[in-house]
């Protein structure tokens, strides 16, 4: 059996490679220290090799702690997205819950992940550093060649290998940490060599004794080699290799109890430091609900983390210990600095510098899917998910009376194609005359103004950007809580393109007699455009013959959405799976009319077809070999031609 640390570098395919870099850092540290400083010591190096790594992290750092100031401003909104979709739990409405929120996440510029992607990097250090303390010799070269002289001694004296696995014996009944090693001599003289150096680094001050007894005649040897080990490996009294669980136990057999004070200060000092540095940390906001639940978790963590680090202290070596606690003194006096940071940064400005920072990336985006240069402008004044509309009174202001004045001299048969199309004018008037599309004002009250702000987007189920607001009263505390005024807002919900399209739809389905569901959400892929699923008992009347009175009602409700819009809005219906589903029909009969082409030799005209169902032919067959497309006609009966290619 080959031993659990042998003096080589740890394989594991993760962390194999950051032991590696942890250990060539290290490295250089103690060189530095050893050749410009005249130190030679593992734990100062661990901790000036803490302030390195922790110095590397600190845009991390920051990054966690910008997301955790801006959660506390974020709160209110994620509240309301949440309350907003409380009880759906359809595949619609949690998407587009995610959506909101992530639409949330993008305009303070932070991301979901930045509350723990800073442990998530610390774990794989943790467990790679403490590859590289529980055996140093492997990682630090200077380390290594202490134990050179030593180890050919006792190569070099007869039975040397009967006599270290009698030694290994002997130490491994009372302690633990040799048991998972196994002296290795079957192989290379370096093996043997390694194996040795990994049981002399883990010697205590009895066990160096004991090995000065089997070999006598190399006392002076051992005792420089003891002196020098114990010498780097020494942190104010206490071996850094063992952990304060076994150097209590072997410390209590010998008599030692000053080192058992010293090992039990390891793991209080990295409980205290860690709840300091929790204590630093800024806390959420407590809006009540499931917010004071989250709160009062949250207060419980602050309390199991640092028994957390007492328990992992405890029963890892002194090393592991020593970064821990510097860790945390680091990170409480980065914190605290961050924290005066924050407090005079203007967090407004932030935010507006992240959702310009948003938008050029979402112009980027567009901008690799090639987008034409005039859509990318008119995309970057908009957010697909909330477009906010200019005043109604300013846009009533820009038609004429003419365009929307209803024609009340024409007589429509009820039910007529004719009577739901002039639901489009019918609705333009509403737009004009503000009838049941801009809401009243609605006061709120708080303490502060933000709370009444809070207490607004929970009651409309909103983010900040939905809502128009004007404070009425700043609110004061008061002395000592009395004579304390609350804030005062008035608030009203802003009219968004998904509203535009459920009010339109939803008098048209009413005008029709039919129950209808509306589902909206943003395209994912295009900007400015909506896609409507309708659900209901009737669809088949909304299709019609071949899709025609989808096809219309989607040209109607275009035309009511854009009518006073400055940016073109497309509005996508669909109900049933009905468009998938008849352009797997098209598809399947582009191919067997190209085929019957290609087999006649003469060319075919298919039944004239609107633009979509057009595209769908061309696009199935452009990459075919043998046939080409083209359309012929005017609408409504243009139609595709599918003709033999000339050879």
């Amino acid at each position: 059996m080959d031993s659990l640390f042998l003096l080589t570098q740890n394989s594991g395919k993760i962390l194999g490679p950051i032991a590696k870099v942890l250990g060539y850092l290290m490295n250089a540290i103690y060189v530095f220290m050893d050749k410009f400083l005249n130190i030679q010591n593992v734990g100062l190096t661990i901790i000036v090799f803490t302030i390195v790594i922790y110095f590397c992290l600190l845009p991390l750092t920051y990054k966690q702690q910008k997301f955790s100031k801006m959660s506390q401003i974020m709160n209110p909104e994620i509240q309301a997205i949440q309350k907003k979709y409380k009880n759906r739990r359809d595949q619609a409405s949690v998407q587009a819950m995610n959506e909101e929120t992530q639409a949330v996440y993008q305009k303070y510029g932070v991301s979901p992940s930045g509350s723990c992607i800073f442990m998530i990097i610390q774990l794989p250090i943790l467990f790679a550093l403490y590859r590289v303390i529980y055996n140093v010799p492997a990682y630090i070269t200077n380390v290594k060649n202490t134990f050179d002289g030593l180890v050919t001694g006792i190569m070099g004296t007869a039975g040397y290998q009967d006599t270290m696995n009698s030694f290994l014996t002997s130490v491994s009944e009372k302690n633990s940490v040799f048991r998972g090693i196994t002296l290795n001599f079957s192989g290379s003289s370096q093996q043997a060599h390694d194996s040795i150096i990994d049981v002399l680094y883990k010697c205590t001050s009895s066990n160096w004794t004991l090995l000065q007894d089997k070999f006598s005649g190399l006392s002076d040897v051992i005792a420089s080699t003891q002196s020098a080990v114990e010498h780097f490996n020494n942190f104010l009294g206490i071996n850094i290799v063992y952990s304060p669980k076994t150097i209590i136990a072997t410390s209590f057999q010998e008599g030692h109890y000053v080192l058992i004070i010293l090992a039990l200060l390891v793991p209080i000092l990295a409980a205290l430091t860690q709840f300091l540095n929790i204590r630093l940390m800024p806390q959420a906001a407590n809006n009540g609900g499931q917010q004071e639940a989250m709160a009062s978790q949250m207060k419980m963590m602050n309390y199991m983390m640092p028994l957390y680090s007492v328990f992992i202290v405890f029963f890892l070596p002194v090393g592991v210990g020593i970064y821990w606690i510097a860790g945390s003194v680091i990170r409480s006096l980065q914190q605290f600095l961050l924290n005066k940071h924050f407090d005079k940064m203007d967090l407004e400005k932030v935010i507006k510098e992240n959702q310009a920072k948003a938008a050029a990336k979402n112009k980027k985006k567009i901008e690799k899917k090639g987008v034409a240069g005039e859509q990318i402008a008119n995309a970057a004044k908009v957010n697909t998910r909330n477009i906010q509309y200019k005043s109604m009174a300013d846009k009533a202001a820009s038609v004429s009376r003419k365009d929307t004045t209803p024609d009340t001299g024409k007589k429509y048969k009820e039910g007529s194609m004719a009577s739901k199309a002039n639901l489009v004018k019918d609705f333009n008037n509403k737009i004009q005359n503000r009838e049941g599309i801009v809401m009243d004002f609605i006061e709120f009250t708080g303490k502060t103004v933000d709370d009444a702000l809070t207490n607004a987007l929970v009651e409309f189920g909103v983010t900040s950007d939905q809502i128009d607001y004007d404070v009425l009263e700043k609110g004061s505390s008061g002395f000592l809580g009395f004579n304390s005024k609350p804030a005062k807002i008035k608030a009203r919900k802003k009219y968004t393109v998904a509203d535009h399209i459920k009010n339109f739809l939803s008098q048209v389905f009413a005008a029709m007699g039919l129950e209808v569901e509306i589902l909206i959400n943003a395209s994912a892929e295009e900007e400015n455009v909506y896609d409507v699923e309708l659900k209901g008992a009737e669809m088949g009347v909304l299709i019609g013959k071949r899709g025609q009175t989808l096809d219309s009602l989607q040209y109607l409700t275009n035309l009511a959405i854009n009518k006073h819009s400055d940016t073109y809005t497309r509005v996508k219906l669909d109900t049933e799976d009905y468009r998938k589903r008849r352009k797997d029909t098209l598809e399947n009969l582009a191919k067997n009319i190209a085929y019957k082409v290609k087999r006649t030799k003469k060319a075919v005209s298919l039944e004239p077809m609107n633009p979509f169902e057009r595209r769908v032919i061309h696009s199935a067959l452009q990459n075919d070999r043998y046939v080409s497309t083209h359309s012929e006609g005017d609408e409504p009966y243009r139609h595709v031609v599918i003709t033999l290619k000339r050879q």
